[in-house]
């Protein structure tokens, strides 16, 4: 039988190869590397020295995966040391000899492996030993095999002995590994940080130091990390794994509370374990350990002219003003501390009526409407405070209410009455429960309003004070008398100051492109003529106008002309009219006093 050994030269710093066709001196059952150690003890020629004594150093190294690595000793591992004698006059060359003869001697020495992997076994008699392998710690795959050793050993250059001798064997330790995911639910999360936490016996956790530093994992563009060669026990105890969260997206919520649990079985199975719901699966089964961060969401929208609801509407300034807010309300809700929402008005909008506040609940989505004091608290004009230990099966959120117009403080035109809804809730949840912070989301509606500016001149161009003014959103409402009403219900009516009047409160499209309404004039300017007070000719016909985003700054010019003067009328042309007119009653007066006569 041929068996392979590697010797160490410390003299030369080199490893060499050796081949013996037969090797007495040692017989390894299983993989073991010799080497000389640097207390080698030669004595030329051949002679042994029967005064000396020996020694035999086990390092055991851990095999994982079929690689051996000379970095990770493995502690735990317990070997007994037998010196064997011949048997039945034969010397005991085989791993079967040797557990027959051990079964009726005692060991020399029974050591357990230190966390440098290492045993010492010293001061020993000149011979054979047997060295087995007596207790592993868990996660050992496979129990290393006992071996033959003797003391001393022919050194490397066949001149002399070696007395001191040391052993790696090779200890196949079960690993494991789990691929965890990050996702948003949806999509990958990238740049996610985790970092490892390991628990022993005890139960307490600790963060998992590789080569002195923190095992920190960041997710890559498919949002996952790798936890690789993951030991069934650390310091000789059985051991569990877990990953914390330290660095998220914005917005996002942290929550460590539950992680999953990670532990290696003896075959290198991995087993998780949900915290949450205390039940475990070999990760075969769950494919992987998917980590969803969820980030509520919240959508404002205000009712438009087509009857849906959007981000933005043009409004009258007496239409009523129906907002929306949907939630999305995270699956960890009970979790956290905070979940309030805050949708304060703006100035020129006002008077909040008709506050519904309802949840969707279960996979069905059904309709709850909740209930003030009970399931939130309602403060200011408002910020709505919800109590999340009722949350537990609320999917959604919805919040409706009505508002009016404010004229007196609205904002005309384009830029609107911008309403947002702002929602604050927890971020970040730590394994012991405890809340450190929080987060805000916002969204935003618009509610838009425009208006006329009316320049009212004569044809000389000169500004005319006094004319009034009526509005019609068609030109038949206008030729029927049917006009735009105020708050007060009565139709809106402007008069010309300084030459302008400005209507206020008109809505145009929603999206924000022009509407047309028409113009009525219901009362004309005066001018002054010869003394008199006369009025300006009205407007025939209504006149078309066009409201949009920037029509309340832009003049629309209205012209009003003098009436035209009948001929002789007034002064001289009078007189002389009045004059015949009297002599042609009088000549017929006298005409038919003569025909009375007759």
């Amino acid at each position: 039988m041929i068996y392979n050994i590697y010797v160490y030269n410390y003299k030369k710093g080199e490893k060499r190869y050796m081949k013996k066709s037969k090797i007495s001196l040692v017989l390894m059952i299983m993989l073991v590397v010799v080497t000389v150690s640097n207390t080698v003890l030669a004595v030329t020629g051949s002679i042994v020295d029967t005064n000396q004594k020996g020694s035999i150093t086990i390092k055991a190294l851990s095999q994982k995966n079929g690689v051996t690595d000379e970095t990770s000793p493995l502690e735990g591992v317990e070997y007994s040391l037998y010196k064997v004698d011949e048997v039945s006059g034969e010397a005991v060359t085989t791993k079967e000899q040797a557990e027959e003869y051990i079964k009726e001697v005692s060991p020399v020495e029974t050591l357990t492996t230190n966390v440098e992997g290492t045993v010492v076994f010293d001061e020993l008699e000149l011979g054979r030993y047997y060295a087995k392998v007596t207790d592993v710690p868990t996660g050992i795959s496979e129990v290393p095999e006992s071996f033959l050793v003797d003391v001393p050993m022919t050194n490397e250059e066949g001149n002399g002995w070696i007395y001191d001798i040391e052993v790696f064997p090779k200890v196949k330790v079960a690993s494991g590994e789990a691929v965890v995911t990050k996702t948003d639910g949806v999509n990958p999360m990238q740049g996610v940080e985790f970092k490892v936490q390991i628990s022993l016996d005890d139960g307490a956790w600790t963060d998992y130091v590789v080569d002195g530093e923190v095992l920190t994992l960041t997710t890559n563009q498919e949002g996952k990390i790798a936890l690789e060669n993951l030991p069934i026990s650390y310091e000789g105890k059985d051991a569990k794994f877990r990953v914390i969260e330290t660095v998220v997206g914005d917005e996002y919520i942290m929550d460590n509370k539950y992680p999953s649990e990670i532990e290696v079985q003896p075959d290198g199975t991995v087993v998780v374990t949900d915290t949450r719901t205390n039940t475990s699966a070999p990760a075969a089964e769950v494919g992987q350990i998917t980590i969803v961060n969820e980030k509520p969401e919240v959508v404002k929208q205000v009712l438009n002219q087509e009857g849906e609801y959007a981000d933005l509407t043009s409004v009258n300034l007496t239409d009523t003003v129906t907002f929306k807010i949907t939630v999305d309300v995270p699956t960890v809700i009970e979790d956290l501390e905070t979940f309030s929402l805050t949708d304060e008005l703006p100035e020129g909008l006002s008077n909040v009526e008709n506050l519904q506040v309802k949840a969707l609940v279960g996979d069905q989505n059904t309709e709850k409407v909740l209930v003030e004091d009970t399931d939130y608290t309602k403060t200011g004009n408002f910020v709505l405070d919800f109590n999340t230990s009722k949350m537990n099966d609320y999917t959604t959120l919805v919040i409706t209410y009505n508002a009016k117009l404010d004229m007196t403080s609205a904002t005309i035109g384009e830029a609107g009455n911008i309403n947002t809804a702002t929602l604050e809730y927890t971020n970040k949840v730590d394994t012991d429960g405890t809340e450190n912070d929080t987060n805000t989301t916002t969204d935003t509606s618009k509610v838009v309003t425009g208006g006329l500016k009316i320049k009212k001149v004569n044809s000389e161009a000169q500004l005319l004070d006094g004319a009034k003014f009526k509005i019609a959103t068609t030109r038949q409402n206008a030729l029927d008398g049917i006009f735009v009403k105020g708050t007060d219900g009565q139709d809106i009516e402007v008069t010309t100051v300084n030459g302008y009047a400005q209507i206020n409160g008109l809505a145009y499209n929603d999206y924000e492109t022009s509407r047309e309404y028409w113009l009525v004039e219901t009362q004309a300017p005066t001018y002054e003529e010869n003394g008199e007070q006369k009025s300006y000719t009205l407007l025939s016909e209504p006149k078309a106008v066009n409201v949009s985003g920037t029509s309340h700054t832009l003049d629309i010019e209205v012209e009003n002309k003098k009436p035209i003067s009948l001929p002789l009328t007034g002064g001289i042309g009078t007189v002389l009219f009045a004059v015949v007119g009297v002599g042609l009653l009088v000549i017929a007066k006298s005409i038919k006093k003569e025909e009375v006569k007759d």
